[in-house]
């Protein structure tokens, strides 16, 4: 993140007269974490020094030399005001990756019966991904968040990708919904634990009537 934020605040990738502290004013990024991220970066070529000026190498020209299709130098083009800003915008991008591989995920099981996949050559696999990615095939099924989920993708809690979500809603990039789906009024008692153990999102019981909670729906502006 450190790379993107401090790339976007300079025309050409490239600081003049390079100082940790020439950083540190514009950035608002303290000299320390500067000083260690600058070092990181170099360590993995991601910034060469020349005649004291800092450059930050294109990861579209990196990633071409590498072969990898990585989109996420499409947030280099604007200058961020500040990290945090950029963090959301990171995740959102997180979340929209993810959300797009679930829905090629489920286009496939559409395409490719469970069995079969293991038996499928690479070259064959591909043609039904390019089939799968056609704006054409569309998935009539609804694609699913947890904020556990969430939590989990970037290494935090639960709370944390909840109010993560919340934070992006008030910033209008996306909206969400909890899908509840009412599933019988109850005569006797059952095992909960045992309902969510085999099957997805979570049931639970509310004034004798069994809920189950799907997950979150979500919508990106």
């Amino acid at each position: 993140m450190f790379y993107y934020f401090a790339k976007s605040k300079f025309k050409n990738s490239l600081i003049y007269h390079y100082t940790p502290q020439r950083l540190h004013q514009i950035t608002g990024i303290s000299i320390n974490t500067i000083r260690k991220h600058i070092g990181i970066l170099k360590k993995y070529n991601l910034v060469e020094f020349h005649h004291g000026n800092l450059l930050f190498r294109s990861l579209f020209k990196i990633n071409n030399d590498l072969g990898i299709e990585d989109k996420f130098y499409e947030l280099e083009s604007v200058p961020w005001n500040t990290l945090k800003d950029f963090k959301d915008k990171y995740y959102l991008k997180i979340l929209k990756i993810n959300y797009k591989a679930q829905v090629l995920y489920e286009k496939m099981n559409i395409l490719i019966d469970g069995s079969l996949k293991n038996h499928l050559s690479k070259s064959s696999l591909k043609r039904y991904r390019r089939i799968a990615k056609k704006k054409y095939f569309e998935v009539k099924s609804d694609i699913f968040f947890s904020t556990r989920q969430i939590g989990r993708l970037f290494g935090y809690s639960h709370t944390w990708g909840l109010m993560m979500l919340k934070r992006l809603e008030n910033k209008k990039m996306l909206t969400y919904k909890k899908i509840i789906r009412r599933i019988k009024e109850l005569k006797e008692k059952i095992d909960i634990k045992l309902l969510n153990f085999y099957n997805i999102g979570y049931y639970y019981i509310k004034d004798s009537i069994l809920y189950l909670h799907k997950g979150l729906s979500i919508s990106f502006q």
